[in-house]
């Protein structure tokens, strides 16, 4: 059976956002632009939920901006948690995972932008990575603290990478990125300067490019977690009758 996987497009206006995460999964996807407040149906019986998982993506917004579609994002995510579902977030979703449970995120003083070193710490089903690795980074804020019950799948120099809590992971890096993403993403960042922005072309012509696309694995891990994913619905249907 084909799975379905809920995109939470959290972008703001026209991005490649969907084009990105349908290019790296096998499953059929439902977007839902959450940013201009369209959520996924509610999660009331997670085994007559209409979709086997859940990824969040990336967003110009900070998570802890206070703003009405945010915070109704935060609501849906407790309730997509308590009912187990799985969940991969991607960078602003990473965060929000975060910021939804109990961690903590903050700004950060210099823009990270551009292939970056990973470390692992952890095997997990959800992160297969057992070496460091090279992925592509673009983000102004970070996770600082966990929340209750999680624990960090992987580290950079500037802090945490990946995290696991329950059936949800989140990364802080863009596995879904093509090369056409990264010089997208560059050349629109209006918050570097031009040395900055020729450094991210140079690294990724030295090899960043290619290097970071061993980071889309993330997807594979994913699905394949869901495949269990049914045995895990009727159980959790169980214990809520």
């Amino acid at each position: 059976m084909t799975q379905s996987i809920a995109v939470l497009d959290a972008s703001i206006g026209e991005t490649p956002t969907q084009t990105n995460i349908d290019r790296e999964v096998t499953a059929s996807t439902t977007a839902y632009k959450i940013s201009e407040g369209e959520l996924p149906p509610p999660v009331e019986d997670p085994a007559a939920w209409p979709h086997d998982g859940v990824i969040i993506s990336g967003s110009e917004a900070s998570v802890y901006d206070d703003t009405p579609w945010i915070n109704q994002t935060i609501a849906w995510l407790r309730s997509a948690h308590t009912a187990h579902l799985p969940v991969l977030g991607i960078c602003w979703g990473h965060q929000l995972l975060a910021q939804a449970l109990g961690g903590r995120v903050v700004g950060m003083t210099e823009y990270e932008l551009g292939p970056w070193e990973i470390y692992p710490l952890v095997e997990d089903p959800l992160f297969p990575f057992a070496e460091p690795f090279t992925a592509f980074e673009t983000h102004s804020d970070r996770v600082i603290e966990l929340p209750p019950g999680a624990f960090p799948l992987a580290v950079s120099d500037t802090g945490i990478q990946a995290f696991r809590v329950g059936t949800a992971v989140g990364v802080q890096f863009h596995p879904e990125y093509d090369r056409a993403s990264m010089e997208w993403v560059t050349d629109k960042n209006d918050d570097i300067t031009a040395e900055k922005r020729a450094a991210v072309h140079d690294a990724l012509d030295a090899g960043g490019a290619t290097e970071a696309r061993a980071a889309r694995a993330v997807f594979g891990a994913f699905e394949g977690f869901l495949e269990d994913w049914p045995v895990g619905r009727a159980a959790t249907a169980a214990d809520r009758a």
